[in-house]
Order: C-alpha cells, then structure tokens, then sequence
C-alpha cells in the first residue's frame, strides 16, 4: 500500500514519487502529473490516476518497462510528449473522450499496442511502426503521422499514405534512406522539421496545394532530390529546408513568398538556374552559399535586404537584376557579375 510520503505534491501537482510498490494510487486532490515523475521506474506494474487529474506531463511514464495497467479517469485533457514511450508491457487501456491533446512520442515503442503490421495508432495520430519493410501502407484512419514514426527504417522504399492525412510530424521519415517515392495526398497541411531529412534515396516528391508550413531541415540531406515545386499555399518556411540537396537542380518558388529563408539552398551544387518571385523583400544569410553550379539568380526590385554570405563560393553566378536596385548596388559592392534586365 502506498504511504503518504511516497508523493511529493504541491498546488495539487505530483512532483515526484518516491516508492516501490508494484500498484501506484496516486492519490485524490492531485490535478496535474508533472513531467518525468514515474519515469523508467522498474517496480510499477499498475497506475490508478485520480478523477481531478487534467494533464499528464512529459516523460511521466517514459520507460517504465514493467507497466501493465493504466486506469485513466474522465477529465484529463492532456497526455504529454513521451508520456508512455517504450512501456514495452503496458496493454490498451481507454483513453478518456475528455483527452483532447496527445502529444508527439507518447505511445511510441509501446508494442503490445501494435496491430498485427505493427503499427500503433492512437486517436488517430501514428506514433510507431514496428516493422521495418520495403512498401508501406499506411492504414486508413490515420490522421497525424507522428515525430519519428519511421526513423531510420532503411529497409522503406515506398510508402503510401492515406486520404485524411493532415499533418507530417517532425522526422517522421528521417534517415529512412532507401525510400524512393511518396505520394503526399491533398490534406496534408503541415511538413513538419526534419520530415525526410536523410532520405538519400528519395528522388521526387510532390507538395500539394493543401501545405501552408514546411519546417526546419525538412529535406536535409535529400541527395537524390532533382526538383521541387513549391505551391502558393505554402505562407510559413523553416530555415535550411533543402540543404545538401546534392542533386537538386530546379526549384519553383510560391508566388508570395516574402523571404528566402536561411540555407535553404546552401550546399545544393546542382542548382544552375533560380528565379525569386516579386514578393520576396529579404534572402536570409547563407541561402545560396556553395551553390557552386548555380549560374543565374534573379533578383527583383522588390528585395531590399540581402544578408551575410549569400553567395560564398557560387563562383559561375551571374545576378539578373533591375536597373537602380537594391540587389545591382548589392552586386556592384561585392564584386558579382551581374545584368541588368
């Protein structure tokens, strides 16, 4: 049975737990389980969580190998990051309609909740594969690809995805280097950071018109990567999206975009010909740096800022630009050859 001062609480937040009992009863008046507080503990076998309780933080269960039973109450909203990641033993217990966020990893590694592909889907949101196979198929009803769903499966070499889709969690498909081809259906509003950094292998890859944000780094790394085409939907960019994209050569660019981002192109020694939409104001620092291929940029007058080493070592680079410009003064004072059009 557990003893009073097993629980450290203040403000009806449980801070920590200090017993060994195989059978936790966390106990009334608790509102809020802070982060990390039961986490890789080894004697917990079964959870009793409290009516009262609305949040559940971070790590909270993280790693508790010999975690069977969760007994979750109506009333909590919340299950944070990582919350039931790697609870290898732990079985499916009802989760609350009351829960309106689950946040990324939280189920991750939690095997016995795998279907029999080994996916292990929760509230629609894919936290885990546990399969490492070459052609993938995605379940229907899977809504959220989740953070690291299929990190590092080099055996992928194709994956689809199904309708429904919304959102591309943070890398969810880093390193899985084989992969070849994905569709991305219409849907997907979100690539999250690092979404297929890594994958060497991947040659092409449609965005549909739905996308509005692609994060940071989110084809880092694609080496094979020829082309990409982003859609006017697209309003919110990450900063080094398309580094070492070794094989990228041709790049279509929204129609209002507002800045090229830092490094996005940096490293892209394919790269020969890019033209800036009339929207964009500002090119961040390190967006063309060794380009070393890339031989025409146009510039238009509406840029008024261009930051710190753009341009490092694109020696065959030519400036297209607007006669009394922003970006001509820009060329005459770091020596690039340019033409005015």
């Amino acid at each position: 049975m557990n003893q009073a001062n097993d629980f450290v609480i203040e403000g009806g937040m449980l801070l920590e737990y200090t017993g060994t009992d195989a059978h936790v009863v966390i106990p009334k008046g608790v509102t809020e389980i802070d982060s990390d507080v039961f986490e890789d503990c080894e004697t917990v076998r079964r959870v009793t969580i409290p009516k009262g309780v609305t949040a559940i933080g971070n790590n909270a269960f993280s790693g508790c190998v010999n975690l069977r039973k969760v007994k979750m109450p109506s009333g909590v909203k919340t299950i944070g990051e990582a919350c039931f990641k790697n609870c290898v033993n732990l079985r499916r217990f009802r989760i609350p309609r009351s829960v309106e966020q689950v946040k990324s990893w939280a189920f991750q590694g939690c095997k016995k909740w795998a279907d029999r592909k080994g996916f292990i889907v929760v509230r629609g949101i894919l936290f885990d594969c546990l399969r490492d196979v070459a052609q993938v198929v995605v379940p229907k009803g899977v809504k959220v690809i989740g953070a690291h769903a299929f990190l590092e499966h080099h055996n992928v070499r194709s994956l689809v995805l199904p309708r429904g889709v919304t959102q591309l969690r943070g890398a969810c498909f880093d390193r899985c280097d084989n992969l070849q081809n994905i569709v991305i259906p219409d849907g997907v509003t979100f690539i999250g950071g690092f979404t297929f950094e890594g994958c060497k292998s991947l040659q092409s890859v449609t965005i549909p018109d739905s996308v509005t944000e692609i994060g940071m780094q989110a084809f880092n790394d694609c080496h094979s990567l020829k082309s990409i085409v982003i859609p006017n939907s697209v309003t919110k960019f990450g900063t080094w999206i398309f580094r070492n994209c070794l094989s990228l050569r041709s790049v279509t660019f929204p129609d209002n975009m507002t800045k090229v981002r830092d490094g996005i192109f940096r490293n892209c020694p394919s790269l020969e010909d890019v033209k800036i939409p009339d929207s964009v104001t500002e090119i961040e620092g390190f967006a063309f740096w060794k380009c070393s291929s890339l031989k025409h940029l146009t510039i238009p007058a509406s840029v008024k800022k261009i930051k710190w080493n753009v341009f490092d070592d694109c020696d065959a680079l030519t400036l297209h630009v607007t006669a009394g410009s922003y970006a001509e003064e820009y060329a005459k004072e770091n020596n690039i050859p340019y033409v005015v059009q």
